[in-house]
């Protein structure tokens, strides 16, 4: 393969699959946008263009673009993308976590094909686990990952904090923070 160039892998029909080039990182943020519109959370996208090519560029992510192409191969147009990255299991070792996925085509199969994709890229890559989650809202991606029988890890709750939350808990003099103010010892 040349310097440079990326290989897009066929995943059914006339839809392919690939690392996202330098110039397509416009749309996949683009993508996060949209994706986070659709759960009510555009307000909360702080992530940069020149964030995300940092992060590709160190590899802390991978991103993926999603392609149909015409049958002469002479133009293509992005639906999609997907974004995974590693963690650890202190039980297992290495995990792929697939923080974000968008297709913007539905019923033809895409999907499950972008799926296997990212799962095989998990196995070559040593992981012994493939993760992902929901918004308990996005009703069509639970069922679809119900359909494709993916099993539900109930016995754990995530936490998360904030950046502002994560600095005032940091800085804090007390144990605790609640709402954003910070509670003393009890």
């Amino acid at each position: 393969m040349e310097k440079g160039k990326v290989e897009m892998i066929k995943l059914k029909d006339h839809y392919y699959i690939g690392k996202a080039k330098p110039d397509q990182y416009d749309i996949i943020i683009r993508y996060i946008r949209e994706l986070a519109d659709i759960e009510g959370d555009l307000d909360k996208v702080k992530l940069t263009r020149s964030e995300l090519a940092q992060y590709i560029d160190q590899q802390l992510i991978n991103c993926y673009i999603i392609e149909e192409r015409e049958p002469d191969q002479t133009s293509s147009c992005p639906i999609g993308y997907a974004i995974t990255y590693h963690s650890f299991s202190n039980f297992e070792g290495k995990v792929t976590y697939l923080e974000d996925i968008l297709i913007r085509k539905s019923g033809i199969g895409i999907g499950t094909q972008v799926f296997k994709y990212l799962m095989s890229q998990a196995i070559l890559d040593g992981s012994k686990r493939f993760e992902f989650g929901a918004y308990r809202s996005n009703t069509p991606a639970i069922d679809y990952y119900e359909h494709i029988g993916a099993p539900v890890v109930d016995d754990w709750i995530n936490y998360r904090f904030n950046h502002l939350q994560m600095e005032r808990f940091v800085e804090s003099n007390n144990q605790s923070i609640k709402d954003g103010s910070e509670l003393g010892e009890k």
